[in-house]
């Protein structure tokens, strides 16, 4: 019972350290918002001084032509005229504000949703270590699990994209949420029934998680400033590492408290309770920006309109294509294998080998940031040399070149520490996260502001990049189960599909604006 208690207390204040970090984070890297009443006050000083400059010649004749009723004095006429533009003023500064609260309550709810995404798919990855001990699995067993949910996503990405763009992102979303939470409630059931139940259960999450990233890019594209698209992205995109870090500090906790099975009764909770929030605060994008319709002749028109030929033969997209396609392929592999390799390589406890794959996605989360806002203040200043196009592949070559040299480095280490492993995979992570200023913004630069396309192209990027990163799952527990633990090799092939789709990336893509 003490033991319980203790471990309770220790989520207590994991949970609690981790809102701390999230609110510091939401506070630092948000765009800033001026201040209304600043601007009304600059705008009242400014008026006074011009109406004070005003010759009795400017107020004279308005006197003259008020004969029916009492004559104002030349006082009374400038404070009415001050009255008339400050409210003129006002009215518009209040609408800006208003519009400013509802796109930092969108961000924040969007943010929270990439957090759960994150959360639902890592626990996975600590709980199949117990889940291995109590059930029997094997190393090609955790791969089929974590290949069926990349498949699932992988099979919705294109659907779900399609569907954002024609349909109400808002009400996509939320569909999506409540799907995968139950698939996440339901996981012990199905793990505890049949491989096959769990596989289902697993294809059905991924299914439903598809939905995510390309509504958060509809949303972004509709309602963010042009100038704030890819620090607003980036924040909303660290989501997933901040919620990938909490799955990390958090599933060690409460399997003490519960065991395994915990994990998913109460992460899926969670989700089910921000569908209200979302429900009730969430603003759907207007429908002169996106067309809804309900009839089915109308949807397949829309769908029908879409120039998936040109999308498909554009160099710009097969670019964005194959630099996420080799993202995915090392991204996956840390997500469902990190832990794991901790646990294996330097035969660490859950919660040790836990603790060593938190430091990689914190950095993760505050350089992914750092790399948005860096490259909206640079493309802002128009250097010449440091053009839109310039600035995506100088993002995309150090997210992918960076962890190529740093994998390397790993597979020939003879006398690696686990605390040397842990720096070079937290060098990996912030550098991978650079992305979000590189093939992740592309698809905004090739999209104008008012395009329903962004969501479309973004799945149709996305389809075989999550095949790669189903690929190096699957490719990893074979390699590590018939060639016994063979990490090194995993991470030699890691380093050149990550050289592969960087100089790809490098030589085919333009920032230019091709889809309306």
């Amino acid at each position: 019972m003490a033991r319980h208690v203790t471990a309770a207390g220790g989520v207590v204040r994991q949970w609690l350290l981790l809102l701390f970090m999230m609110v510091g984070v939401n506070s630092f890297l948000l765009p800033p918002q001026t201040s209304v009443l600043g601007r009304n006050q600059c705008s009242k000083s400014l008026l006074t001084t011009t109406v004070q400059t005003r010759s009795s010649k400017e107020i004279r004749p308005r006197i003259t032509k008020i004969s029916s009723v009492a004559t104002p004095t030349p006082n009374e006429l400038l404070k009415l005229d001050e009255k008339a533009q400050l409210g003129s003023l006002g009215r518009e500064e209040v609408e800006a504000e208003e519009n400013a609260k509802e796109r930092r309550k969108l961000v924040g709810l969007l943010f929270a949703v990439t957090f759960l995404c994150a959360l639902d798919r890592v626990a996975m990855s600590v709980a199949i270590i117990p889940m291995n001990e109590q059930l029997g699995f094997g190393q090609a067993v955790d791969g089929l699990i974590s290949a069926s949910f990349s498949f699932g996503y992988m099979l919705g990405i294109i659907p779900t994209s399609v569907l954002g763009a024609i349909g109400s992102p808002k009400l996509l979303l939320l569909l999506g949420v409540g799907l995968w939470s139950i698939a996440q409630v339901v996981t012990p059931f199905a793990a505890s029934s049949s491989l096959t139940a769990l596989y289902l259960t697993r294809f059905a999450m991924g299914f439903a998680e598809s939905c995510t990233v390309p509504t958060v890019q509809t949303f972004v594209s509709l309602r963010i400033p042009d100038e704030q698209k890819s620090t607003t992205l980036s924040f909303i995109l660290s989501g997933m590492h901040v919620g990938t870090v909490a799955a990390f500090l958090l599933s060690p906790s409460v399997i003490d408290v519960g065991g395994w099975e915990y994990i998913f009764f109460t992460y899926g909770s969670v989700g089910l309770g921000w569908m209200f929030f979302w429900s009730k605060y969430a603003q759907d994008v207007s429908s002169t920006q996106l067309t809804t319709t309900a009839s089915a002749d109308s949807t397949r028109q829309h769908v029908e309109e879409i120039p998936w030929l040109s999308i498909i033969k554009s160099k710009e997209v097969q670019a964005i294509c194959v630099a996420h396609a080799a993202q995915n392929f090392g991204l996956y592999f840390y997500l469902s294998w990190l832990p794991y390799y901790f646990h294996e390589a330097f035969h660490l406890s859950v919660s040790e080998s836990s603790f060593s794959s938190v430091a990689p996605w914190i950095a993760s989360a505050i350089f992914g940031n750092l790399a948005g806002r860096a490259s909206d203040t640079i493309i802002a200043k128009r250097f010449e040399f440091f053009d839109t196009t310039r600035v995506r592949k100088i993002s995309q070559s150090v997210a992918l070149l960076v962890p190529a040299v740093a994998l390397l480095a790993i597979s020939h280490s003879q006398t690696l520490t686990n605390t040397e492993a842990s720096c070079y995979f937290t060098l990996i992570t912030a550098s991978a996260s650079f992305s979000v200023a590189g093939f992740g913004s592309s698809v905004l630069d090739i999209c104008r502001k008012e395009s329903k396309l962004v969501s479309v192209i973004y799945g149709i990027t996305s389809a075989p990049a999550i095949a790669m990163g189903s690929f190096s799952v699957w490719s990893c527990g074979q390699i590590l189960e018939n060639l016994h633990n063979d990490w090194n090799l995993v991470f030699q092939i890691i380093s050149a599909v990550n050289v592969l789709g960087a100089l790809f990336y490098i030589y085919n893509y333009r920032s230019r604006k091709l889809f309306d």
